[in-house]
């Protein structure tokens, strides 16, 4: 692309165009008087008929031009460009922030720094009273010279201009809303703080807090449960780190920080306190556990299926994290004192593994106040922005637990019909058992139908393990069970043919029970690449 626009009198020529959202495009351009390379977002044909959408992006500029500061982009031109609404802004050379995320969790330093960059640049934004209201890591810009910008205030809020969003009042993408916005209430700059908080959690250990099927879901586990703390899943983090994202994500905002200045503080003496050389140990590189080509939805494709989260089960203090930790050592030495093997399939009875259940959180009835706040968000969401997308989850970190091992025997045709129906974890054991023995038919009646058609078993299953020589698990630990659904721990060992290593995988499978016992629905299993295999 090679032409100019009539905006400013023509003094900017486009030269390609570098990035594209849900209203606007982007382009990189030269501006012809001041010689210098500026970026042009300019609204789509799809955007232009609809007024909101023009007054939403005249907003953006006139919020954004109030605000100058070395962490948010400048803007420096308004006009209109082909007939189309647009705006003029300083060009970031570098990557954002989700382009960065793709190469896995980074450094604890690196991502406290940028956390803190951008706390900077909110804090100027709320002092000028205006809540950015979609804060996430595609409108964090990292400058090829270690500056961190935030862009888009597209749906930014300000005084007298609020009503402007009700036609879309949950505007943010859906893994990080705050709980207020996901219920439509009234939203002030702590809103912006807990999405910075889930921004921090993600770059911390490469997965947003709450996953679901549904922006519904997603929404409402923003309002209803608590996040695995970041030091489960990567026990390297420290202390300090591990509190100020937890009191970032604190469901109340009288329980946040109450202002972008403070979270800024606690950041950079968290900062302080972190080895600048820490890199994230297990989790720098998700690979999915099924294969990649059963995840294709035409254009739109996760990087693993499931993208089920371990739904937190504890209480604000989490004792069930505690006491998993505290079992750590015993579970050490039973992995070398007490190995557990089970019997080769055929007429040999079936040996199931104890289960090492964490303590979970009783599971509470259906009460009016959460229907209500249930119908708040779907409510929310009816016309949900066209750029949401679900995003593929790390699992929690290595626990180490005695192991089960799945000796494989002669390929079996019989459809396995093993006594399920009050052990989650051994629904899970029975699966890959069959696995082990090549009784891909009974692993298949193991899982969902809705598994099933997200990942179709002649390929998920039998062209998957069609050249495993053996499988080792780890005693599942069922990390929460209901009357409904479960969700269970294991780590997994898997030898394939022709390769010298197995291949170690660590996450959650998600169950629902059926009439004839609990069924796998989801899993989120990553695999882990030891240093001599990244």
């Amino acid at each position: 692309m090679d032409s100019s626009i009539d905006g400013a009198s023509g003094r900017y020529r486009l030269i390609e165009r570098i990035g594209s959202g849900g209203m606007a495009n982007v382009y990189l351009a030269e501006d012809e008087v001041l010689h210098r390379r500026v970026a042009v977002k300019v609204l789509n044909a799809e955007s232009t008929g609809d007024p909101i959408f023009v007054e939403r992006f005249r907003r953006e500029a006139q919020a954004a031009a109030q605000l100058n500061h070395p962490n948010i982009v400048a803007i420096y031109d308004w006009g209109r460009f082909d007939g189309t609404d647009g705006m003029v802004m300083e060009h970031v050379p570098g990557e954002s922030l989700k382009e960065r995320l793709r190469h896995g969790p980074l450094p604890e330093a690196e991502a406290l720094d940028v956390a803190g960059q951008v706390a900077a640049a909110l804090r100027v934004a709320h002092d000028r009273g205006i809540v950015h209201r979609d804060v996430k890591p595609q409108n964090i810009l990292l400058s090829a010279f270690g500056l961190v910008k935030v862009a888009d205030f597209g749906i930014a809020f300000t005084a007298g201009l609020s009503h402007l969003t009700k036609t879309h009042a949950v505007s943010g993408t859906a893994h990080y809303l705050s709980p207020e916005q996901a219920q439509s209430k009234a939203v002030d700059h702590r809103s912006d703080l807990y999405s910075l908080g889930v921004v921090l959690y993600e770059m911390l250990v490469g997965r947003e807090p709450f996953q679901g099927a549904t922006l519904v879901e997603i929404a409402m586990r923003h309002v209803t449960d608590n996040p695995i703390p970041p030091r489960v899943i990567r026990p390297d983090l420290s202390p300090m780190t591990n509190a100020v994202v937890l009191k970032a994500l604190a469901k109340s905002p009288a329980e946040r920080y109450q202002n972008a200045g403070e979270m800024r503080d606690a950041l950079l003496e968290a900062r302080a306190a972190a080895a600048p050389s820490k890199t994230p140990a297990a989790v720098t590189t998700p690979v999915p556990f099924l294969p990649e080509r059963a995840l294709d939805r035409g254009s739109q494709r996760p990087s693993k299926i499931g993208m089920e989260r371990m739904r937190s089960a504890g209480s604000k203090e989490s004792r069930w994290v505690r006491r998993v930790l505290m079992a750590i050592p015993a579970l050490l030495l039973l992995l070398v004192a007490l190995p557990f093997v089970l019997p080769h399939r055929g007429s040999h009875a079936r040996h199931t593994p104890r289960v090492a259940a964490a303590p979970s959180h009783p599971p509470g009835d259906k009460s009016a106040d959460v229907r209500r706040r249930q119908a708040r968000v779907r409510r929310a969401l009816v016309t949900p922005p066209r750029h949401l997308a679900s995003r593929s989850t790390p699992p929690p970190g290595p626990a180490a637990a005695p192991t089960v091992a799945l000796a494989p025997a002669a390929p079996a045709s019989r459809v396995h019909a093993a006594s399920t129906d009050s052990d989650p974890g051994a629904a899970v054991t029975s699966f890959y058992s069959d696995i082990a023995s090549k009784n891909f038919a009974g692993a298949a009646a193991l899982w969902t139908a809705a598994m099933q058609a997200q990942c179709p078993p002649l390929t998920c299953i039998d062209s998957r393990f069609s050249n495993t020589q053996w499988v080792q698990m780890s005693t599942p630990v069922v990390l929460r069970s209901d009357a409904s659904s479960a969700t269970v721990q294991i780590n997994l060992l898997d030898k394939e043919l022709g390769e010298a290593e197995p291949r170690d995988y660590r996450g959650v499978w998600r169950l629902v029970r059926a009439p004839q016992g609990w069924l796998l629905d989801g899993e989120n299993l990553t695999r882990v690449l030891t240093t001599g295999q990244q």
